[in-house]
């Protein structure tokens, strides 16, 4: 568990776009009026995704989101 996993003035976004429907700006759109709606709601938003998801990347810097950490994940399971 991250720290903004049980601070509830965080929203956690992520989206995933069908391969079908790609680069029609629906993902931007979405992500759009999402961190609108949390605005409204008083929280933060805050966008997470693969550092090599580089079309994610781009996404939340175009909706106006800036990288302000890096995160890395350890299993010990080798499944």
């Amino acid at each position: 568990d991250s720290p903004w996993d049980t601070d509830a003035s965080f929203a956690d976004i992520g989206v995933m776009t069908h391969p079908d429907h790609r680069g029609q700006r629906l993902g931007h759109a979405v992500v759009v009026e999402v961190t609108r709606s949390i605005d409204e709601a008083g929280r933060i938003p805050m966008y997470r995704c693969n550092l090599d998801n580089t079309a994610s990347r781009a996404l939340c810097r175009a909706v106006g989101y800036t990288e302000v950490a890096t995160l890395a994940a350890v299993s010990l399971r080798s499944d």
